[in-house]
C-alpha cells in the first residue's frame, strides 16, 4: 500500500513525527494497516520531516507478528524471509501459514526449503506435496522443481511422462499475465477546457500487477494527490487533480509492469485557446506486437482547417501519410511505420490554425530471438584417457565413460571424433581437427574424462605421456582448456557444451607450490553461447567410480534416454542423479551463457 493510502486511512493529511505515535495508537487497537506500514517503516527505515526512522528489526517483527497474526499475507510471507536466516522453524511456520491461504509463491518456497535449500532439512515427501499445490495454480519454478524430482525419484516414483508434463508447464508462455505492457485509457478526456483546474481519470489496464505509476504536467511529476483506486484483476483507475497553465500543457503518464515501461501523452489547452486546438485519439493500439512493421491508426478532430500531421516514432519523422475522411472523426490517419525490437515511443503531431496538439504512446516490439538449436547439425569430441605413462595415475573408467557416450551420442545424431589414451601431439592434432571440422555445425561439443589439473587459476588436461611434470613447464605439456574454449567459440557455433568429467584424483599437485594445492579445476565462466558443466564442484575431485563409469558419466548416459528434455533441464538432472548417488559427496557444477534451446534426445 502507498504511503499516501496508507495515511489516508489513518486519518493524516501530512506525515509529521505524530504521524507515528498515532500510527501506533492505531496498530495498537489491532488496525492491520498500520502495523504493516510499521513494520515497513522499521524493516526500511524512513523519513518523518527532518528525522530519520532508524532501521530497528526487532520492532519490524514485532508489527510483521502482530498483522501476520491477524492473517495479513504479506506480513506473513515478508516474515518468512526475515526469519529465513535468523530462525528456520519460525521461518517455515510462516512461510506456510502465508503458502495456506492459497498463495502459490508461498507454496513453492515452502517445497523449495523442504528440498533443502537455504539450509532447510531436507524432506522429499513434503517438498513434493508443497510443489504440487504451487504448480497446479501455474507457478513455473514450482514445476521445475516438481519436474527434476519426478526424472529422479526424489519424493515419487521415477517417472519420466509426470517429469515431461511439468516441465512443459514450467516453459508455458504465460503471454496473458506477465509480456503485455499496460494500457492508459484517459476517461472524460477533453483537450480543451475553459477551467485550469483539471480532473484527470485514468484507467490502467495490465495483465500483470503495476509496479509504479508516475503522471507528469508539463515535464515535472506530480507529487501529491494521485489517488489509486484497485479495481478488478491487476487494473487501477488513477485520479488527480491538476492545475493547467495558461496554452497547452503536456500530460504524460508513465506505469511500469512485468513487461516493461509504457509512456504516453496527450496535450490539453486552458485559456484564449481553449476549444480550438485539435484532439488525437489513438484507434486500434496495440501496446505490444510481434511484428517490426506496426500498423498504427489516428482520428483527429479539429474546429479549424488541419494545416499539418506529423507522425514520429523513436525520434524519426515518417513520410507517406495517408488519410481517410470519416464520419466519426475529422480525419482518419493510418500508416505503417518500421519499428525496432524493444520500446519504441511513437508521437503524433497535428497543426491547426490555432496550435500543435501532440499525444504520444509506447509500443513494445517483442521479437523472438530464440537461437534453437536442436534441430541442427552436431558433432562431439570425446577423449578417454585410464592409461597414463605414470602406472601410478592410471584410472580405470575414463576408457569406458569415453567409448559410451560416444556410442551414445552417435545415435542421437553427433557426428563424433574419439580418441582414447590420448597423448599431447595427438589431443593437439585432434583439437585442431575438430576446430575445423565444427565450422560447418551448429551444435559442438567436447567431452572429457580423465585427469584434469588447475595451476594459478587455469585448467588443464592431462595427456597420457606426461612426464616430469612440474608447475614451471605444465602449460607446455599439458592441454590449456582456454585453448579450447577457444577453438570452439572460433567456430561460431550457435551452441557449444563442454563436458569436463575430470578430477578424478589428483596424484601430482600435491607436492607441488601452494598456487594449486587446492585440488580439482578452477571455474571457468563460458562465453557467449556457451555452457560449460563440471562433473565436480570447483575445487574439488571427482570419483571414478566402481562401476562401468563414473558416477557423472553414468548420469550423463542416463538422462540420454530421456527425450525433449532441454540442455539445462538435462544439466540440473544429470548433477541432482550425482548429489544422489553419491551422498552429496560430488557436486556437479555448471556456467552458461547460453539462452536458447537444445535438446540432446530430439525423439517423440
Amino acid at each position: 500500500m502507498s504511503l499516501f493510502v496508507c495515511l489516508a486511512t489513518c486519518g493524516f493529511a501530512q506525515i509529521t513525527d505524530e504521524t507515528v505515535s498515532e500510527l501506533k495508537k492505531t496498530a495498537d487497537v489491532g488496525d492491520v494497516v498500520a502495523q504493516k506500514y510499521l513494520g515497513d517503516l522499521y524493516y526500511g527505515g524512513g523519513t518523518f520531516g527532518n528525522e530519520v526512522v532508524e532501521k530497528d528489526l526487532d520492532a519490524a517483527i514485532y508489527w510483521y507478528g502482530r498483522a501476520a497474526e491477524l492473517d495479513d499475507a504479506a506480513s506473513q510471507f515478508i516474515l518468512g524471509f526475515i526469519y529465513r536466516d535468523i530462525d528456520k522453524e519460525k521461518a517455515m511456520y510462516w512461510m506456510k501459514k502465508y503458502a495456506d491461504q492459497g498463495y502459490d509463491t508461498g507454496q513453492a518456497m515452502v517445497g523449495y526449503w523442504y528440498l533443502g535449500n537455504d539450509g532447510f532439512a531436507k524432506d522429499d515427501l513434503q517438498a513434493v506435496a508443497w510443489l504440487k499445490k504451487a504448480a497446479d495454480q501455474g507457478n513455473k519454478q514450482a514445476a521445475a522443481d516438481l519436474s527434476m524430482c519426478y526424472a529422479t525419484g526424489r519424493g515419487v516414483p521415477k517417472d519420466l511422462s509426470m517429469s515431461n508434463l511439468y516441465k512443459e508447464k514450467s516453459e508455458e508462455k504465460d503471454v496473458e499475465i506477465s509480456d503485455l505492457l499496460a494500457a492508459v485509457q484517459w476517461s472524460d478526456f477533453e483537450p480543451n477546457v475553459a477551467n485550469n483546474e483539471y480532473p484527470l481519470n485514468l484507467e490502467i489496464n495490465s495483465k500483470s500487477k503495476v509496479q509504479n505509476v508516475t503522471v507528469m504536467l508539463n515535464g515535472v511529476a506530480i507529487k501529491n494527490g494521485v489517488r489509486e483506486t484497485r479495481s478488478m484483476g491487476y487494473d487501477l483507475n488513477v485520479k488527480c487533480g491538476v492545475t493547467l497553465a495558461e496554452g497547452a500543457n503536456t500530460i504524460e503518464v508513465i506505469v511500469r509492469n512485468a513487461a516493461g515501461i509504457m509512456q504516453e501523452s496527450k496535450t490539453i489547452v486552458y485559456g484564449t485557446s481553449a476549444g480550438r486546438l485539435a484532439s488525437i485519439e489513438w484507434l486500434e493500439f496495440e501496446p505490444t506486437a510481434s511484428k517490426t512493421d506496426y500498423k498504427m491508426k489516428i482520428g483527429i478532430k479539429s474546429e479549424s482547417k488541419i494545416e499539418d500531421v506529423s507522425i514520429t516514432h523513436n525520434g524519426e519523422k515518417d513520410r507517406g501519410i495517408r488519410t481517410v475522411e470519416s464520419d466519426s472523426y475529422d480525419m482518419v490517419v493510418e500508416k505503417t511505420i518500421a519499428l525496432v525490437p524493444g520500446l519504441n515511443r511513437i508521437k503524433a503531431s497535428v497543426l491547426n490554425a490555432y496550435g500543435i496538439a501532440t499525444a504520444e504512446k509506447t509500443v513494445n516490439i517483442e521479437i523472438d530471438t530464440d537461437t534453437t538449436a536442436y534441430n541442427d547439425k552436431r558433432i562431439a569430441m570425446i577423449v578417454g584417457n585410464s592409461n597414463y605413462s605414470d602406472g601410478a595415475m592410471n584410472l580405470s573408467n575414463p576408457k569406458n565413460d569415453a567409448e559410451d557416450v560416444a556410442a551414445k551420442l552417435k545415435s542421437l545424431g553427433f557426428d563424433v571424433i574419439l580418441k582414447i589414451d590420448a597423448t599431447l601431439q595427438e589431443m593437439d592434432r585432434e583439437l585442431t581437427n575438430f576446430g575445423l571440422k565444427a565450422k560447418g555445425y551448429d551444435v559442438a561439443l567436447f567431452y572429457y574424462a580423465g585427469h584434469g589439473i588447475q595451476s594459478k587459476g587455469v585448467n588443464y588436461l592431462l595427456p597420457t605421456d606426461i612426464e616430469n611434470l612440474a608447475e614451471d613447464n605444465i602449460k607446455y605439456k599439458c592441454v590449456d582448456m582456454d585453448r579450447i574454449l577457444g577453438i570452439m567459440e572460433d567456430s561460431k557455433c550457435k551452441l557449444n557444451i563442454v563436458i569436463l568429467d575430470a578430477c578424478r584424483n589428483d596424484p601430482i599437485s600435491r607436492s607441488w607450490h601452494r598456487s594449486v594445492e587446492s585440488h580439482g579445476l578452477s571455474l571457468m565462466n563460458a562465453p557467449e553461447g556457451t555452457i560449460i558443466s563440471f562433473s565436480t564442484a570447483p575445487g574439488h575431485t571427482a570419483l571414478d567410480g566402481t562401476g562401468r563409469n563414473s558416477p557423472y558419466t553414468t548420469a550423463f548416459l542416463n538422462a540420454l534416454d530421456y527425450p525433449k528434455l532441454d540442455v539445462l533441464h538435462f544439466l540440473k538432472m544429470v548433477g541432482q542423479e550425482v548429489i544422489n548417488s553419491t551422498q552429496n559427496v560430488q557436486r556437479p557444477w555448471m556456467s552458461s551463457s547460453f539462452t536458447g534451446d537444445f535438446y540432446f534426445n530430439n525423439k517423440q
